[in-house]
């Protein structure tokens, strides 16, 4: 599989988070909004916390918690530890590109797999996104095998946003069904937007 153009980036979130993201946008772990005083966290707060000791080789540098992460493809691992701990349709994927992003001249970083794997290796440049495992990224299934012992790894590729992603870097917003559509419909009108939402429950387990 060749790399998609343009390259969607995906990050998860709570749908209680929603109103906030959508008047302030997405801030890192490290930088938080001071506007945001009740963040639903998703994550697995000892992953999470180990975040803050990985540091991030390229420039801008620092660790990786100074970074808003979005996953390369949709369906990751992380939805499916989520989705045994509650309901798929309270998350929601806030979509954007790559291209986006450079567009806006915003720092980052992306990964050829899971930030944490001593394989993985950091990138920067532009034309390094073609070489990732694009068919690994995008795989429904991603048990390693004897034949990919990496596919799990080149799953969970991220690319990373220094610090903070303002609201115009979003394309849209994806939700598993149409209730739940309807719900962020009518939030991202409240915020006075224009950001299309489609139901792609393909994207969930």
């Amino acid at each position: 599989m060749l790399q998609p153009i343009p390259t969607r980036i995906f990050r998860l979130t709570h749908l209680a988070n929603l109103p906030d993201t959508l008047r302030h946008g997405i801030f890192c772990r490290n930088h938080p909004s001071p506007a945001i005083t009740a963040y639903q966290n998703i994550g697995d707060a000892s992953l999470t916390d180990r975040r803050n000791r990985i540091a991030v080789p390229l420039p801008p540098g620092g660790v990786l918690n100074d970074y808003v992460p979005f996953y390369l493809g949709p369906r990751s691992p992380m939805l499916y530890a989520i989705s045994h701990r509650q309901p798929q349709a309270n998350i929601v994927y806030l979509v954007s590109q790559v291209q986006r992003i450079q567009q806006l001249g915003l720092p980052y970083v992306f990964t050829d797999g899971h930030a944490y794997e001593i394989l993985t290796t950091f990138h920067q440049s532009p034309t390094d996104l073609a070489a990732l495992a694009w068919a690994d990224i995008y795989a429904d299934h991603w048990k390693p095998t004897l034949q990919n012992p990496n596919l799990q790894r080149h799953k969970q590729a991220e690319f990373l946003v220094y610090q903070f992603v303002p609201v115009n870097a979003l394309v849209g917003i994806a939700v598993l069904n149409t209730h739940i559509r309807i719900q962020v419909e009518q939030l991202v009108q409240q915020a006075g937007l224009t950001l299309p939402v489609r139901a792609v429950p393909t994207w969930y387990y």
